[in-house]
């Protein structure tokens, strides 16, 4: 993949981090205590910084990951989440968006089924158990499909949501 410069990753990002709002919140508003962000796949400092970030603002985090795909594009290729719960600060990698069938919103489906899923309120992400693996895992390829047409035709989301775009300080 050729390297993009910040513009073009906007571009890319902006759009699908709006659509996962809309795909996860519904036209839900969200409370300053969740926060979403897009930008590159996360490696282990980006992992651990993450965490630090959610730990210090006590806000719980949803980070969309871009990173190249087999076609050598530019596009998202996963979630990892970040929550603080009574003084410990949990991450969750690897995860993926599911749009189970007759579910009229998104959840984020973890990487180790042991994990559950996560349903996002407009004020956290909430960590369940319950939903079948299979039902998720089918749920996977129609998320990628509608996150995909939603960043694409674009959606308002600024009743829900205020989005910024800041530039990586690197």
């Amino acid at each position: 993949m050729k390297d993009l410069d910040y513009a073009a990753k906007m571009a890319i990002t902006r759009p699908h981090v709006e659509a996962a709002i809309r795909m996860l919140l519904g036209k839900k508003a969200l409370k300053p205590s969740l926060a979403f962000v897009g930008g590159d796949q996360l490696d282990a400092l980006g992992r651990l910084e993450l965490c630090r970030l959610a730990t210090d603002s006590n806000v719980d985090l949803i980070q969309l990951e871009f990173g190249p795909e087999a076609d050598n594009s530019y596009a998202f290729t996963g979630i990892s989440i970040a929550v603080r719960r009574e003084g410990v600060t949990y991450f969750f990698g690897n995860c993926q968006l599911s749009l189970p069938a007759g579910s009229r919103r998104a959840v984020i489906m973890a990487n180790d089924a042991r994990q559950g899923h996560f349903v996002v309120s407009p004020r956290e992400v909430v960590h369940l158990k319950t939903k079948p693996r299979a039902a998720l895992e089918d749920g996977v390829e129609p998320a990628r499909e509608k996150l995909l047409r939603l960043s694409r035709r674009g959606i308002d989301i600024t009743a829900q949501a205020a989005v910024r775009e800041v530039a990586d300080a690197a």
